[in-house]
């Protein structure tokens, strides 16, 4: 049997929970992403959602690999320490704080999901930018946040967002420019995890953040088997992709959010940085790939796009390939890009 184990309070857990049920984009434990044979799970609350890793273990693997999961848990906890806007002393908020005014030297990490998101943003024409957040504070984000200081939406664009590799720093060349690291830190981490556990000698795994997953080696039958969630009734699945080994996959959407509660002046969490316009679709897209950067990355990208200019992204990345999904009462799904093994309509699954 499994073992669960979640290292926070009672009320975290209530929360982290109900995170999981409505927020995901995808299903992985309750939706068919499953490992075959003894499997050990661990779950930890963190980056303000449910962390799980479920490791395949040997048959005679005794004891079960503690040191693993520690490892896979401490990579997503200093990413979270790193790169969060709600974390005190972050490296984030340093380099927010002072890149304007000077280059500021930053850690390995930091630098490495900089210059990764600079590159997808000039894949994307801007669809997909970093420096998104003065435009995300104009409409209402972070809103308790009060350390953040004032912004202004124009502030934007990944072209004045300056990284000297040499020196490892970077300096913004717009007045007021910030980033923020949401729409693609969840997605570093499970890399970053990923990379633990193969270190360790783990050889199939499947890591679940916030519905963003992540696998280690192949599933059950080769192929992952992975839920996909329908926008217009987020209860339940709309269909189950079966994806490749060693792959990650990420949904971007709008549904299961209270934007009224959250301060959003609109209903949407997603702005495009060319217009300083919400995405108001009531879509979603699942983008699959090998790392889980691009996938998280890309989900907001697409959505913002849409699948006739995803297309010409997806065009140069042969790896990477995207369901998308209307959000109408009578869905419309449409794949592109890398096929995944298999797509099953939820009537035929």
């Amino acid at each position: 049997m499994p073992i669960l184990q979640i290292r926070h309070s009672a009320r975290s857990l209530r929360l982290a929970v109900l995170v999981f049920v409505l927020g995901a984009g995808l299903v992985s434990s309750a939706g068919g992403a499953t490992l075959r044979g003894p499997v050990v799970e661990r779950a930890e609350y963190v980056m303000g959602t449910v962390a799980r890793i479920a490791i395949l273990v040997d048959r005679d693997s005794n004891p079960v690999p503690e040191r693993s999961f520690e490892a896979a848990f401490g990579a997503i906890r200093a990413v979270d320490r790193s790169m969060s806007l709600y974390q005190p002393g972050s490296e984030l908020l340093r380099l927010n704080a002072h890149a304007g005014r000077h280059a500021e030297r930053v850690g390995e990490d930091l630098f490495r999901i900089l210059a990764r998101a600079k590159d997808l943003s000039s894949m994307t024409d801007g669809a997909f930018d970093v420096t998104v957040l003065p435009l995300l504070r104009a409409w209402g984000g972070y809103r308790e946040l009060a350390h953040l200081g004032s912004s202004s939406p124009g502030a934007v664009g990944f072209a004045a967002l300056r990284l000297d590799r040499r020196s490892r720093s970077v300096r913004f060349e717009l007045p007021g420019m910030a980033v923020d690291l949401g729409g693609v830190a969840k997605g570093f981490a499970l890399d970053r995890a990923r990379e633990r556990l193969r270190a360790e000698g783990v050889t199939q795994a499947r890591l679940d953040l916030g519905g963003n997953l992540a696998f280690l080696g192949g599933g059950p039958t080769g192929c992952w088997r992975v839920a996909v969630r329908d926008p217009a009734h987020p209860e339940r699945s709309l269909g189950v992709l079966e994806l490749p080994e060693d792959h990650a996959v990420a949904t971007s959407a709008n549904y299961a959010r209270d934007f009224a509660a959250e301060g959003w002046r609109a209903p949407s969490h997603v702005y495009d940085p060319r217009t300083r316009q919400p995405v108001l679709t009531r879509g979603a897209v699942t983008v699959w790939a090998p790392d889980a950067t691009t996938a998280d990355a890309l989900a907001t990208a697409f959505l913002v796009l849409g699948p006739e200019e995803a297309r010409s992204v997806l065009a140069q990345m042969p790896s990477v390939g995207a369901l998308f999904t209307t959000g109408t009462e009578h869905q419309h799904v449409q794949l592109e890009g890398a096929p995944a093994c298999a797509w099953y309509r939820q009537a035929n699954v």
